[in-house]
């Protein structure tokens, strides 16, 4: 099936009436169109080059946005199948990219809201594998989060891993999913990783409901936190769909970090302050980048306590710091809320302002790397880094810094600050530890090198073996149960 441009008088192409069209197609058949137009936005998710996109794949974000359509639109008594199904959902396919790509309805919404849902499926899964591993496994004298994640979904991580692991290596070879595999995964080898990935039909339409806060505007489709970033398969009617599994990945990794701190400030703050701050050290060290690396010290200015940022260290004669804060962007940001917009541009601000007076009173109270001579302050470079990056238009960020430091915008002052401070994504940051690159270098272009490199750090690629070989026990077990994964 080739995606095309359909006559547009065709009912199909027009997005307003998706939702009733939808009502008169069978449940199963529009759950297996969107399984294999989920398939096919995989082909896209794997291009080096997204550029060499062809018409034989689908962008992944619009595909979600029809499934949930599709899960919303509660069918009539005397649906039916057309034989010209396919041609039907890929004109209703088209319909959606068409109104969402021409509908941005601000330029400072594009970034948190259209790249925030696209860029999240195009991370390098093994990183974000090995990122969540430690943090849903870490345990200390002040964080237990193991336990926490045990008694919030029921089982270790480590299952959670091998279960959506295994099922990509299952439909990344076939073009049907091995049912039989599936229900044995779900009922027999997985079943607590089964049960919190599952949700009714009515239960997903609830959630949807609260993600777009119970708005009739279909477009909110379009870049809305979707409840299938949680909830893998849907349950209508005693059976089980599994709609969309090229979101696997975020199913089993970010998505079960949202959940476990949704509406819990005190594991939020426990994975900030402990959990996060360690792994910043851990990466950073390991990288073999730095010439010297040290974690958060304290130290006194005029009598009272101060602390420095979370990581320091020094290459040659730089200084980096960071300063790490477990905050995601809130839900409404992707819905073009204003009053969310405002205040998070202000957090972020505030947080750039608290590691600017870090940055400058650190080397001079504390010193911590005494044989690096501080003789200029373009030496010094900083970042924020964030669990999830908002990704709002610099210079309304920066104007507010100024605004807050009394800084004119065109200022000495708040150039440096523009060129030396930033607030990056966590991802961004382990894609160079990773590939043992100067985390200054990428401050200095936004992050915005091409990590195609190797990976090279031991951590990650010993991780990567334990994994693949552990996989490869419960692939033999399921092979035995079917002949096949």
């Amino acid at each position: 099936m080739e995606f095309f441009h359909p006559d547009q008088y065709d009912q199909y192409s027009q997005f307003d009436k998706l939702p009733k069209l939808l009502k008169r197609i069978p449940f199963a058949n529009k759950m297996q169109q969107c399984y294999d137009l989920s398939l096919r936005s995989i082909a896209f998710l794997e291009l080096a080059d997204k550029t060499a996109y062809n018409s034989n794949m689908a962008l992944p974000w619009v595909v979600e946005s029809l499934a949930m359509m599709c899960i919303e639109a509660k069918e009539i008594s005397n649906c039916s199948v057309s034989p010209k199904l396919p041609r039907q959902f890929a004109t209703m396919y088209n319909a959606i990219w068409d109104k969402s790509h021409k509908g941005v309805r601000q330029i400072k919404f594009f970034g948190p809201a259209y790249v925030q849902t696209q860029f999240c499926l195009q991370e390098k899964p093994l990183i974000k594998y090995f990122r969540y591993h430690y943090i849903f496994n870490f345990k200390n004298d002040e964080a237990n989060i193991r336990d926490c994640f045990l008694e919030k979904f029921g089982t270790p991580y480590w299952s959670f891993l091998q279960f959506g692991l295994l099922l990509k290596a299952s439909f990344r070879t076939k073009q049907s999913l091995n049912l039989p595999m599936l229900e044995w995964l779900i009922t027999k080898k997985f079943i607590q990783v089964g049960k919190q990935l599952s949700i009714t039909r009515d239960g997903y339409i609830a959630e949807l409901q609260q993600m777009t806060n119970n708005s009739n505007d279909y477009f909110q489709y379009a870049c809305c936190v979707r409840p299938s970033y949680k909830y893998a398969f849907i349950k209508e009617n005693d059976d089980l769909y599994f709609p969309l599994p090229h979101l696997i990945s975020i199913n089993t990794t970010s998505a079960l970090f949202y959940r476990l701190t949704e509406r819990n400030k005190t594991i939020r703050n426990l994975i900030g302050k402990n959990v996060l701050e360690n792994y910043l050290l851990k990466i950073i060290k390991e990288s073999n980048v730095y010439d010297d690396v040290r974690g958060e010290m304290k130290y006194k200015i005029h009598g009272s306590e101060a602390l420095s940022p979370d990581v320091m260290a020094t290459v040659g004669n730089e200084l980096l710091f960071l300063d790490s804060k477990a905050s995601v962007p809130p839900k409404d940001l992707r819905l073009f809320d204003e009053d969310t917009y405002d205040k998070l541009v202000d957090r972020y601000a505030d947080n750039i302002v608290q590691l600017y007076k870090q940055v400058l009173a650190t080397p001079k109270y504390l010193n911590p790397f005494p044989n690096v001579a501080i003789l200029s302050k373009d030496q010094i470079w900083g970042a924020v880094v964030v669990h999830e990056d908002a990704r709002f238009l610099h210079h309304e960020l920066y104007s507010k810094v100024s605004q807050k430091l009394s800084l004119a915008d065109d200022s000495q002052e708040a150039a440096w600050i523009k060129e030396h401070l930033i607030t990056i994504g966590l991802y961004d940051l382990e894609r160079y530890c990773f590939c043992s690159l100067n985390a200054i270098d990428g401050i200095q272009t936004s992050f915005s090198q091409s990590c195609s490199c190797r990976f090279t750090s031991q951590s990650l690629l010993s991780f990567s073996k334990d994994l693949q070989t552990s996989l490869d026990g419960v692939a033999k077990e399921a092979f035995k149960t079917w002949g096949t994964i």
